[in-house]
């Protein structure tokens, strides 16, 4: 290969380096883009998890409350009924209550005979006093009332916390994808830097090599000129030396003619005119 397609050959190796390196500077910034967007994504996926596991100590606590709330709740149940049954009442207050008005608004709205309203008379007296003892039921009712108002807040309280524990955790979930997501594109990018790095060394290589042929090609084009200029000069010499001998013969052979009066050429008149 000659010197200028050489010169032309590591011209094009330089601008491939040159390419090759801003790919490698775009990469780098990327890299760090990526390794900056999973640190951040750690951060918040580890955040959300410590948050989730405080909140789910506290719905542990809500579930405890909720357990000792229903047992409190069934034992109150089981003490209304009791009393009930001590009382002889095989019915709530409420449903007594109901009986109650349904017979007296029969009384008043429908006709009847005197034996009939005389029997609901009767009914309707049994039921005020079942009434009047149902009343004592009022404290156990209002117990179990209670606990159980009680029992349905802390649900409520119970199934809010958990929304938030599964909103939480979906979002950490989802953090967590998108860091091993990322995590995957720096893998890859990691694995084109390496190979970009190599082709960098190579080009890298091929140029030194490339720049010492060059430079050795001129340096032999140099000595071939200078030692083509030698040639040149010592030709040069060589032909003024070997006219200035065949001068200097010529005028020996005028000299001897003008010596010895031999007629003069017009040859001979040139000679002594180049003198």
């Amino acid at each position: 290969m000659g010197l200028q397609e050489k010169k032309r050959e590591l011209h094009a190796i330089g601008q491939r380096k040159q390419e090759l390196w801003q790919q490698l500077q775009q990469d780098k910034e990327q890299r760090n883009a990526i390794v900056e967007a999973v640190k951040a994504l750690r951060e918040k996926r580890d955040a959300l998890t410590k948050e989730v596991a405080l909140i789910k100590q506290e719905q542990k606590r809500l579930q405890a409350a909720i357990a000792a709330k229903g047992a409190e709740l069934q034992a109150a149940r089981d003490g209304k009924k009791q009393m009930m049954e001590k009382l002889g009442m095989k019915e709530p207050p409420e449903s007594i209550r109901r009986k109650m008005k349904a017979i007296e608004q029969k009384i008043e709205t429908q006709v009847i005979s005197f034996e009939k309203e005389k029997q609901m008379m009767d009914a309707l007296k049994r039921l005020k006093k079942q009434c009047t003892e149902a009343e004592q039921l009022g404290s156990a009712s209002a117990a179990v009332a209670q606990r159980a108002a009680e029992l349905r807040e802390l649900q409520a309280k119970e199934r809010e916390v958990w929304r938030d524990v599964q909103q939480r955790a979906a979002a950490s979930h989802q953090h967590h994808r998108e860091m091993l997501a990322r995590r995957k594109e720096l893998d890859a990018l990691r694995e084109k830097q390496g190979q970009d790095f190599a082709a960098y060394d190579s080009l890298k290589k091929q140029k030194r090599e490339a720049v010492l042929e060059v430079q050795g090609q001129a340096q032999a084009l140099a000595l071939q000129k200078e030692g083509q200029a030698r040639a040149r000069a010592a030709a040069e010499e060589a032909r003024k030396r070997e006219a200035e001998a065949q001068l200097q013969a010529k005028e020996k052979v005028l000299e001897e003619k003008i010596r010895k009066k031999k007629k003069i050429t017009t040859e001979d008149l040139l000679v002594f005119q180049g003198k």
